[in-house]
């Protein structure tokens, strides 16, 4: 029997070594993709297969087709070929795994036809399950809870007991998942596991590290159980479990050997031979490829956070008469770097600058941008800090460096003290949502005027909006995620934010944010995009 899996989009390929002799090749060769493959089949017979595959992809459907293959002696043999379609989250066809089998011999002998419908009935059997454990690995990005699903699958429909175990850095092993059968045996499992692990030192396992082949133990003798057992405890955990069989194999990604898949048998009429340990060789590269994703998605988030918090103010500076409060929410599994960014700055001036902005997109280009903006915004100001003079600036600098599709949203002001104990504000925004202060007496008001997305047009006119803040006022500023918070096909939108800001009059800052965060994600029942928000209160220094 040879297996295989066809990647759709791309025509790629992939088979095992079983496949080529079914298909009358020398030892060793394989079709080299799909269109290779289809060159084999007999000329009468493709549009047959084509026909099959198209029609099983299209309903979703498993495929069987029975067709001729052409062999170098001259002759024609029959292959039987079986297959799954697997989709994605959005329920489109992305490949098909299946397996092949010649069936010669059953054209030609009827008596062979029970034993020929058995193979393909274990296969069958085996090939859901490959296709259950594929669909398994894309359920989830914790590669325990993964391997907890796949060992269970296992359990009791290809072994009595199956347990994986990842190779740490020092070359040691971890049990990370197992399952027995016998639910009374768990603790058995579990104090065999903790106090015997796999011994990587062990001549057996030394040759599977070194040769990346499976060991397979197809029948289980007292004598093995002594040789193997490191004390009389460990031999009598083993005898226990009753093995009668056992297979190792290793789990492999990008080359490496990153852990081991073992199954065992403990009934006396199931005994492992060479087909379970390459069938479990594919079960191994699945696990594999759970651990793989999920360290690699693991390492990716690290990053994107480590990013994230180089593109914020490590701190919020001291202002004194002014309490403030930032917070930033990122959206999804936060494995990428969100666009969002806020920052209050000295001038060096007498005044601070104030800015919350948006960059189009995610990612590193996304982080590339936002730094620019930051850093070319507190530049800018140390000439000037009015909103009139920086935007400029900062629009040339974004033209200079972004490409065509790339632009910034941004509200920026400059504070200043005002000879009354409270503040004055210049407030500007390029396309960037309405900042609002929140009065002490309740009053919502709406400030900042509007003006051109930064990196879109040469030349960009900027007007500025004078606001004059007392003690007690604060001032919000905030990203679009707020407003385009959604519920179905309804938006949080600027309404219900003034009504919440309507209920915080005199709330510090803290507070105000959290509420607000509070009503946005009840509202949508989470952060569909990214969110952040900077406020600002005067307080009395009396």
């Amino acid at each position: 029997m040879g297996t295989w899996e066809w990647h759709i989009s791309s025509g790629e390929l992939i088979w095992s070594s079983g496949l080529g002799p079914i298909l009358g090749l020398a030892e060793g060769q394989s079709p080299e993709d799909f269109e290779g493959f289809m060159a084999m089949v007999h000329p009468e017979d493709r549009d047959a297969v084509m026909a099959s595959l198209r029609s099983a992809i299209d309903a979703r459907a498993d495929v069987s087709s029975q067709f001729r293959v052409p062999w170098r002696d001259g002759t024609d043999h029959w292959v039987m070929g079986r297959g799954v379609v697997l989709t994605d989250a959005n329920g489109d066809p992305t490949s098909m795994i299946g397996f092949a089998l010649d069936i010669t011999e059953e054209k030609q002998l009827l008596e062979s036809e029970q034993a020929a419908r058995a193979e393909a009935e274990e296969a069958g059997d085996r090939l859901a399950f490959l296709a259950e454990a594929t669909r398994m690995v894309s359920l989830s990005l914790s590669y325990k809870e993964t391997l907890e699903r796949i060992t269970t699958l296992a359990v009791p429909r290809l072994a009595d007991w199956c347990g994986v175990d990842l190779i740490r850095s020092d070359g040691s092993s971890e049990g990370v998942a197992g399952v027995h059968v016998d639910p009374s045996k768990d603790d058995l499992i579990r104090s065999l596991r903790a106090n015997y692990p796999t011994d990587m030192e062990s001549d057996a396992m030394k040759a599977l590290l070194s040769t990346g082949e499976g060991q397979l133990y197809p029948e289980v003798t007292d004598e093995m159980i002594e040789m193997g057992a490191k004390d009389e405890r460990h031999a009598k955990t083993l005898r226990a479990l009753g093995l009668t069989s056992v297979l190792v194999v290793p789990m492999t990604a990008r080359g490496r050997i990153i852990g081991l898949l073992t199954l065992a048998s403990s009934s006396p009429d199931r005994h492992f031979g060479e087909r379970d340990l390459e069938f479990a060789g594919e079960i191994g590269r699945r696990c594999a490829i759970a651990v793989e994703n999920s360290r690699l998605y693991e390492e990716r988030a690290h990053i994107a956070r480590i990013l994230q918090r180089a593109l914020l103010p490590a701190a919020l500076p001291n202002i004194d008469g002014i309490s403030m409060a930032a917070s930033y929410l990122p959206a999804g599994e936060g494995n990428e770097v969100g666009g969002d960014f806020y920052d209050v700055f000295d001038t060096a001036a007498g005044s601070w600058g104030i800015v919350i902005g948006d960059v189009c997109g995610k990612g590193a280009r996304a982080a590339a941008l936002t730094g620019l903006a930051r850093h070319t915004i507190r530049a800018a100001a140390l000439n000037s800090p009015r909103p009139d003079d920086v935007l400029p600036v900062v629009n040339a600098a974004i033209l200079h460096e972004s490409g065509d599709s790339e632009f910034v949203t941004m509200a920026y002001g400059c504070l200043e003290r005002n000879d009354d104990g409270g503040f004055v504000a210049w407030i500007s925004r390029s396309g960037h949502p309405v900042p609002m202060v929140v009065r002490v007496d309740g009053r919502v008001e709406k400030i900042g005027a509007d003006g051109a997305l930064l990196g879109v047009f040469d030349d960009i006119d900027v007007e500025v909006d004078k606001v004059s803040l007392s003690v007690g006022d604060s001032i919000v500023f905030y990203t679009d995620g707020v407003l385009e918070a959604r519920h179905d096909d309804d938006l949080f939108g600027e309404g219900r934010l003034v009504e919440v800001l309507e209920g915080c009059a005199g709330l510090d800052p803290e507070t105000l944010t959290e509420k607000v965060e509070q009503a946005v994600l009840a509202f949508a029942g989470g952060a569909r995009d990214d969110i952040a928000m900077l406020t600002l209160r005067v307080d009395d220094l009396s």
